[in-house]
């Protein structure tokens, strides 16, 4: 068999694999939704909501949004240290616990920058984020077939000009990702394996669906 006929077979593969993902998730092949939701715990003053996403170009990110439940509370930077400045604060963390079936591949990215917040009592300046939600994102990959159960570590603390309230430390919260989410992941991984890029994969998809 040709190279360029053994890629077309493996790409058609690959391409059914997503199509069914789609199919099992009750939308249809072509739908733009590519999150779900996986959790959505609350403690301490804070929301946590989980999501899984799919990108453009088909990889696959974890998400964990954390939202103050009362005006004027921000969260501390992820980039600040795990036992905080002089023992005060915490980081925001999201990170995934080994064993799973999902491995990071990449570093954790906010959609908020932090600001400075000086404390002259303490006469320390702390990274913290805007007083409102911040979302923390992870590119991850998919471990094996038929694993589909993810454990994520959540830390946060919340705090306002004049009161924090308690810290949250290494929360475990248990998920089962879903299939379609699951499917995506590896038929992206295929296709790397077979050396070729996502955005491929789906012009490769449109074009036999023609």
């Amino acid at each position: 068999m040709k190279a360029g006929a053994s890629w077309l077979l493996r790409v058609t593969g690959v391409a059914l694999i997503a199509a069914a993902a789609s199919r099992c998730d009750g939308r249809p092949p072509h739908s733009d939704r590519h999150d779900w939701q996986l959790a959505e715990v609350s403690e301490h003053g804070v929301t946590v909501t989980l999501r899984a996403l799919v990108d453009d170009v088909r990889r696959t990110w974890v998400a964990a949004t954390y939202v103050p439940t009362m005006s004027g509370f921000h969260l501390y930077s992820k980039d600040l240290p795990r036992e905080g400045l002089s023992g005060i604060g915490r980081p925001t963390l999201f990170e995934v616990v080994p064993g799973g079936a999902l491995d990071p591949r990449g570093e954790v990215a906010a959609d908020q920058m932090p600001v400075p917040l000086y404390v002259p009592a303490l006469k320390l300046s702390f990274p913290v984020y805007p007083a409102g939600p911040v979302t923390l994102r992870l590119p991850v990959a998919m471990t094996a077939v038929g694993n589909r159960q993810a454990t994520f570590s959540v830390s946060y603390l919340a705090c306002s000009d004049s009161i924090c309230l308690a810290p949250v430390t290494g929360k475990r919260i248990v998920v089962t990702l879903p299939a379609g989410y699951a499917r995506a992941g590896l038929a992206a991984q295929a296709l790397a394996r077979a050396g070729r890029t996502s955005t491929d994969h789906w012009l490769a998809h449109e074009t036999l669906a023609r």
